[in-house]
């Protein structure tokens, strides 16, 4: 992919909408970096 970054934060984003964290944007890739890592958030 020529833009991995990018790719990373498009599949934490759906992501975090498919949890029903979609709304609160930003800090919502925080919140799904810390459930994928098995973190309590």
């Amino acid at each position: 992919a020529p833009m991995p970054v990018a790719s990373l934060i498009r599949d934490n984003l759906l992501s975090a909408v498919a949890r029903g964290q979609g709304d609160i944007d930003w800090a919502s890739l925080a919140r799904v970096a810390a459930q994928n890592a098995g973190l309590k958030s």
